[in-house]
């Protein structure tokens, strides 16, 4: 059998096809580019006005409104001011803490504001281990004098104290610094010699 001469459904042009590849004649499309304008429809981008083609399925969920996604969100990629979302650099965290924007070196990204204070005023960057306290417990309240550096286990028991029995406790003076903190009883049989943190015992401390 002969090859039937059909009509593209969507552009007009006459299409050639056998008998067995023609299920519906009233559908018939000359190429693929026809064929898939079938489901969707063509779309004007409201940022650079191009006209690009977009799925029917992507229009359903409400998609396919910009034709890229430079076009959808002109603020990707650009950093500091020049993005649209930039908000000065500083906000509050959800845990109540205030982060800020930084660029120092090859690192760029944010840092607690109350740890920032604190290198600041002691002329250097924080050790390991070591902890900035919120005297009047406020998170947001970055204030000098509300301040106070410490160590992480100090810090931790000043948020979270626990109970302790007098007679499992001494107090002890550290062999290095001179600080005096609380030891288990337990503890005081293994050594006569102290240390009140890691970079006392590893001589890290400055004296």
């Amino acid at each position: 059998m002969p090859k039937q001469k059909l009509q593209c459904k969507r552009c007009g042009v006459d299409v050639w096809k056998w008998a067995s590849q023609v299920k519906d004649p009233a559908n018939v499309y000359c190429s693929k580019a026809c064929s898939n304008f079938k489901l969707g429809k063509q779309q004007v981008c409201p940022t650079c006005g191009v006209i690009f083609y977009a799925r029917a399925s992507a229009l359903a969920r409400g998609y396919s409104t910009y034709c890229s996604k430079t076009c959808s969100n002109p603020a990707r990629g650009r950093a500091g001011v020049q993005n649209g979302n930039w908000k000065g650099g500083r906000f509050t965290r959800s845990d109540g803490y205030v982060a800020v924007g930084v660029v120092t070196g090859g690192y760029r990204g944010y840092r607690l504001e109350h740890d920032l204070v604190m290198e600041e005023h002691i002329g250097r960057q924080l050790l390991p281990g070591e902890n900035v306290h919120h005297k009047n417990h406020v998170r947001d309240d970055n204030r000098l004098d509300n301040l106070e550096l410490t160590t992480a286990s100090r810090h931790i028991h000043e948020h979270h104290p626990m109970p302790e029995d007098p007679s499992r406790w001494s107090t002890v003076t550290c062999h290095r610094c001179g600080v005096e903190f609380r030891k288990r009883a337990s503890e005081m049989r293994k050594t006569r010699i102290h240390f009140c943190g890691r970079e006392c015992y590893a001589g890290r401390k400055p004296l």
